[in-house]
Protein backbone atom coordinates (compact mmCIF):
# COMPACT_ATOMS: atom_id res chain seq x y z
CA UNK A 1 0.00 0.00 0.00
CA UNK A 2 1.46 3.37 -0.91
CA UNK A 3 1.00 4.60 2.93
CA UNK A 4 2.80 2.18 4.43
CA UNK A 5 6.97 1.97 4.63
CA UNK A 6 9.54 4.08 6.25
CA UNK A 7 8.00 7.05 4.72
CA UNK A 8 4.21 6.79 5.30
CA UNK A 9 1.59 8.63 6.26
CA UNK A 10 0.61 6.63 9.45
CA UNK A 11 1.61 9.06 12.25
CA UNK A 12 -0.24 11.95 10.25
CA UNK A 13 -3.28 13.80 11.29
CA UNK A 14 -5.41 15.12 8.93
CA UNK A 15 -7.74 18.14 8.40
CA UNK A 16 -9.87 17.37 5.52
CA UNK A 17 -11.86 20.46 4.33
CA UNK A 18 -14.31 20.41 1.99
CA UNK A 19 -17.61 21.74 1.71
CA UNK A 20 -19.19 19.37 -0.17
CA UNK A 21 -20.05 16.29 2.49
CA UNK A 22 -19.64 13.43 -0.45
CA UNK A 23 -16.10 14.43 -1.56
CA UNK A 24 -15.08 15.34 2.38
CA UNK A 25 -16.09 11.53 3.08
CA UNK A 26 -14.20 10.27 -0.29
CA UNK A 27 -10.97 11.97 0.52
CA UNK A 28 -11.32 10.68 4.09
CA UNK A 29 -11.57 7.07 3.32
CA UNK A 30 -8.86 7.63 0.74
CA UNK A 31 -6.96 9.40 3.51
CA UNK A 32 -7.48 6.71 6.34
CA UNK A 33 -6.76 3.96 3.69
CA UNK A 34 -2.93 5.81 3.42
CA UNK A 35 -3.26 4.64 7.61
CA UNK A 36 -3.22 8.16 8.05
CA UNK A 37 -3.29 8.62 12.24
CA UNK A 38 -6.24 10.25 12.27
CA UNK A 39 -8.91 12.08 9.84
CA UNK A 40 -11.75 14.85 10.83
CA UNK A 41 -13.84 16.74 8.06
CA UNK A 42 -14.76 20.59 8.16
CA UNK A 43 -17.52 21.86 5.94
CA UNK A 44 -16.58 25.59 6.43
CA UNK A 45 -13.64 27.71 7.39
CA UNK A 46 -15.21 28.49 10.75
CA UNK A 47 -15.10 24.74 11.39
CA UNK A 48 -11.84 24.42 10.11
CA UNK A 49 -10.38 27.03 12.23
CA UNK A 50 -12.11 25.37 15.52
CA UNK A 51 -10.00 21.91 14.96
CA UNK A 52 -7.27 23.72 14.17
CA UNK A 53 -7.00 25.84 17.63
CA UNK A 54 -7.95 22.36 19.25
CA UNK A 55 -5.42 20.02 18.40
CA UNK A 56 -2.02 19.30 16.37
CA UNK A 57 -2.79 18.79 12.78
CA UNK A 58 0.06 17.88 10.80
CA UNK A 59 -1.50 18.78 7.44
CA UNK A 60 -4.90 20.09 5.72
CA UNK A 61 -6.30 19.23 2.43
CA UNK A 62 -8.64 22.00 1.58
CA UNK A 63 -10.80 22.61 -1.34
CA UNK A 64 -11.08 25.95 -3.21
CA UNK A 65 -14.74 25.88 -1.80
CA UNK A 66 -16.05 27.27 -4.84
CA UNK A 67 -19.93 28.63 -3.23
CA UNK A 68 -17.93 30.45 -0.34
CA UNK A 69 -14.59 31.15 -2.08
CA UNK A 70 -13.12 30.53 1.33
CA UNK A 71 -10.51 27.91 0.51
CA UNK A 72 -7.90 30.50 -0.03
CA UNK A 73 -8.99 32.77 3.05
CA UNK A 74 -8.40 30.11 4.93
CA UNK A 75 -4.92 29.24 3.37
CA UNK A 76 -4.40 33.21 3.79
CA UNK A 77 -5.53 32.69 7.59
CA UNK A 78 -3.32 29.77 8.72
CA UNK A 79 -0.21 31.53 7.15
CA UNK A 80 -0.80 35.21 8.01
CA UNK A 81 -3.04 35.46 11.24
CA UNK A 82 -1.72 36.03 14.72
CA UNK A 83 -4.31 33.61 15.35
CA UNK A 84 -2.86 30.48 13.16
CA UNK A 85 -1.70 28.29 15.46
CA UNK A 86 0.87 26.55 13.13
CA UNK A 87 1.45 28.83 9.98
CA UNK A 88 4.02 26.71 9.03
CA UNK A 89 1.54 23.85 8.56
CA UNK A 90 1.66 21.85 5.32
CA UNK A 91 -1.77 22.85 2.93
CA UNK A 92 -2.81 20.60 -0.01
CA UNK A 93 -5.09 22.51 -2.05
CA UNK A 94 -7.64 19.87 -4.06
CA UNK A 95 -9.51 21.86 -6.97
CA UNK A 96 -10.83 21.12 -10.24
CA UNK A 97 -9.40 24.51 -11.16
CA UNK A 98 -6.00 23.73 -13.05
CA UNK A 99 -5.72 27.67 -14.91
CA UNK A 100 -2.91 29.00 -14.80
CA UNK A 101 -4.01 32.03 -12.85
CA UNK A 102 -5.54 29.91 -10.61
CA UNK A 103 -2.70 27.58 -9.48
CA UNK A 104 -0.21 31.26 -9.44
CA UNK A 105 -3.11 32.79 -7.17
CA UNK A 106 -2.89 29.19 -5.12
CA UNK A 107 0.99 29.41 -4.67
CA UNK A 108 0.81 33.22 -3.86
CA UNK A 109 -0.99 32.56 -0.56
CA UNK A 110 0.86 29.84 0.93
CA UNK A 111 -0.42 26.49 -0.38
CA UNK A 112 1.97 23.86 -0.28
CA UNK A 113 0.65 21.18 -2.84
CA UNK A 114 -2.04 21.25 -5.48
CA UNK A 115 -3.95 18.00 -5.93
CA UNK A 116 -5.97 18.27 -9.13
CA UNK A 117 -9.60 16.82 -8.96
CA UNK A 118 -10.24 13.78 -10.16
CA UNK A 119 -8.03 12.52 -8.37
CA UNK A 120 -6.12 8.45 -7.65
CA UNK A 121 -5.42 6.73 -4.69
CA UNK A 122 -1.74 7.35 -5.74
CA UNK A 123 -1.92 10.81 -6.31
CA UNK A 124 -3.69 11.70 -2.78
CA UNK A 125 -0.77 9.85 -1.53
CA UNK A 126 2.23 11.81 -3.66
CA UNK A 127 0.52 14.24 -2.26
CA UNK A 128 0.27 14.30 0.88
CA UNK A 129 3.96 12.27 1.13
CA UNK A 130 5.50 15.72 -0.82
CA UNK A 131 3.80 17.74 1.69
CA UNK A 132 4.56 16.29 4.94
CA UNK A 133 8.15 14.52 3.83
CA UNK A 134 9.60 17.14 1.31
CA UNK A 135 9.08 20.82 3.14
CA UNK A 136 10.70 23.49 1.86
CA UNK A 137 11.90 26.16 3.49
CA UNK A 138 9.18 28.32 5.12
CA UNK A 139 9.56 32.22 3.57
CA UNK A 140 8.28 35.73 5.76
CA UNK A 141 7.87 38.30 3.87
CA UNK A 142 5.95 41.60 3.50
CA UNK A 143 4.53 40.68 0.39
CA UNK A 144 5.04 36.65 0.93
CA UNK A 145 4.44 33.93 4.33
CA UNK A 146 4.53 30.19 3.00
CA UNK A 147 6.86 27.92 1.99
CA UNK A 148 9.54 28.43 -0.43
CA UNK A 149 8.25 28.74 -3.84
CA UNK A 150 11.45 27.45 -5.51
CA UNK A 151 11.25 23.58 -5.79
CA UNK A 152 14.55 23.26 -6.79
CA UNK A 153 17.61 22.56 -4.37
CA UNK A 154 21.51 22.27 -4.94
CA UNK A 155 21.45 18.88 -3.01
CA UNK A 156 21.96 15.68 -5.00
CA UNK A 157 20.48 15.40 -8.49
CA UNK A 158 18.30 13.16 -9.76
CA UNK A 159 17.80 9.09 -8.72
CA UNK A 160 20.07 9.87 -5.53
CA UNK A 161 17.46 12.67 -4.50
CA UNK A 162 14.12 11.17 -5.05
CA UNK A 163 15.60 7.77 -3.32
CA UNK A 164 16.38 10.21 0.12
CA UNK A 165 12.61 11.48 -0.21
CA UNK A 166 11.50 7.81 0.18
CA UNK A 167 8.87 7.90 -2.23
CA UNK A 168 8.10 5.02 -4.29
CA UNK A 169 8.40 4.82 -8.59
CA UNK A 170 4.92 5.54 -8.70
CA UNK A 171 4.66 8.39 -6.48
CA UNK A 172 7.87 10.15 -8.45
CA UNK A 173 5.93 9.75 -11.68
CA UNK A 174 2.81 10.66 -10.87
CA UNK A 175 4.84 14.29 -9.62
CA UNK A 176 6.82 14.25 -12.85
CA UNK A 177 3.97 13.55 -14.65
CA UNK A 178 2.17 16.95 -13.04
CA UNK A 179 5.54 18.91 -12.55
CA UNK A 180 7.33 17.43 -15.64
Amino acid sequence: MLGEGPYSVTDASVLVVEEDPYMANLLATVITDLSAKWVVTAHSRGEAEEYLSKGRIDVVILDWMKHTGRGLDLVRFIRTSADSPDQEIPVVLCTARRGYDDIVSARDVGVSEVLAKPFSHGEVAAKLKAALLRKRRFIRSDVYTGPDRRRKSRGPRGEERRNRQGLTQEEIDILMKEFG
